[in-house]
């Protein structure tokens, strides 16, 4: 298992901002997202906010503030790998189609409750909780997922 996560703030209103996983195994190994954690801090009009989910592939790196944060082994001498948290916050970003509704996003944040994995990654893709509903003083993501040698 491993885990990764990404924040970033302050974002004003208007600006679509993101967090994601990105799968960068280069032997066709799978990212299983077991965990997802979504917060944002601001000032809602409402008692919560609007964001969405997207696998899309590749990172939305071609926006101007985009960053990658690694991710980290959630077990003892586990080795790391090229998989990745990243994040972006632009204003002129374009909202793409998304296979999951929008979900609220509470004040108290949003957590993935179930007990069978949110999405499974092909090497090269992403997963992105993005929202533009509101401006926010930060916004981040924590993922937990695991490695499927060899792919599904």
């Amino acid at each position: 298992m491993y885990g990764a996560s990404f924040g970033i703030g302050p974002v004003p209103l208007g600006d679509l901002v993101g967090s994601g996983v990105v799968n960068r195994q280069t032997s066709g190994d799978w990212l299983v997202i077991w965990d997802l954690q979504v917060f944002a801090a601001g000032s809602f009009p409402a008692p919560g906010a609007v964001f969405d989910l997207n696998i899309i592939q590749g990172t939305q790196s071609f926006y101007n503030n985009y960053q990658v944060e690694p991710s980290f082994p959630a077990t003892s001498f586990t080795p790391t790998i090229p998989s990745a948290a990243w994040g972006f916050m632009d204003g002129a970003a374009n909202e793409a189609s998304k296979p999951f509704y929008s979900l609220s996003l509470p004040v108290n944040g949003y957590q993935w409750v179930h007990d069978w994995p949110l999405c499974a990654l092909a090497p090269g893709q992403s997963v992105v909780a993005y929202s533009d509903a509101n401006a926010y003083q930060a916004w981040s993501a924590a993922w937990l997922f695991e490695v499927v040698r060899g792919g599904i």
